[in-house]
């Protein structure tokens, strides 16, 4: 397997640093654009990495500034339009670095929202997602810090709420999820603005693509409604829906992530590009 940990340098000046890997050079057929959330970075997502490579995809995984699971991050305070800036930025450059092959964003969590500003507004060339356990209702707790002179507000959260109740699935992960992991202050506040109202303020409902919803039914983080609310939406595109009983946040490191991952294969092998 071939492991690349570099940075791209977008037109405005933004570096985004970024992790791709491969089992071999040339050696896929498909491209993964993972959109962390800010629990767990994608390089300490083994299971989910490691499934990509056996599906014979090239993965990339972009350090977006505005919602990062590094902390000490101190540039780039950006709100929606910079980080839908960001994306757009990184994902032509690796479209021209693959050419042809199909990008397929597969975006966690609190990334959730912000990806899907970026994708009904700026209209990508890309013709299926997947969310996995997607918190599009941003008017919550998650967000302990004040807004009182800070750039960036850090996540409260127990890991008790995210995290299996089976031991060995928490002992496995739990050492690398970020207890600092932190959001910019602008970016908040505007999804919590965008939550009110989702998904009425994302023009979405003649969009023609392909979207798999992955999440735990014992996940606090998330609100079914707004799920719901997404698949009624969207009705000219196909979003299948994908629950596990008894599982929180992180859905590769429970008991159950088996299932996860045959669910996520079903979804694969419907898509025809």
């Amino acid at each position: 397997m071939n492991h690349i940990q570099s940075q791209f340098k977008t037109e405005e000046g933004v570096s985004i640093p970024y992790h791709s890997w491969e089992i071999r050079q040339g050696g896929y057929k498909w491209v993964a654009l993972v959109l962390q959330g800010p629990f767990l970075a994608a390089n300490k997502n083994k299971r989910f990495i490691d499934f990509l490579l056996e599906k014979y995809f090239k993965v990339y995984a972009p350090d977006i500034p505005e919602m990062t699971v590094a902390s000490g991050r101190t540039a780039n305070y950006g709100g929606l339009r910079e980080y839908a800036v960001n994306i757009e930025s990184f994902r032509a450059f690796v479209e021209k670095k693959e050419g042809s092959l199909p990008i397929i964003p597969f975006v966690f969590s609190l990334s959730a929202l912000p990806f899907l500003y970026y994708y009904f507004n700026v209209r990508p060339p890309v013709r299926a997602f997947a969310l996995f356990s997607p918190i599009f209702d941003c008017t919550g707790t998650l967000f302990g810090s004040s807004f009182l002179f800070k750039k960036r507000l850090n996540l409260k959260y127990h890991s008790s709420s995210i995290l299996s109740d089976t031991v060995s699935e928490r002992s496995e992960i739990e050492k690398e999820i970020e207890r600092n992991g932190s959001v910019s202050k602008k970016l908040v506040k505007e999804l919590k603005k965008l939550s009110v109202n989702y998904p009425g303020k994302l023009e979405m409902a003649h969009t023609d693509v392909n979207v798999g919803i992955f999440f735990g039914e014992a996940d606090s983080l998330i609100s079914l409604s707004s799920i719901n609310a997404l698949k009624d939406n969207l009705k000219a595109g196909r979003v299948s829906l994908y629950s596990y009983p008894r599982v929180k946040h992180i859905l590769f490191y429970d008991k159950y992530w088996k299932r996860t991952e045959d669910d996520l294969s079903l979804f694969l092998s419907g898509l025809a590009f």
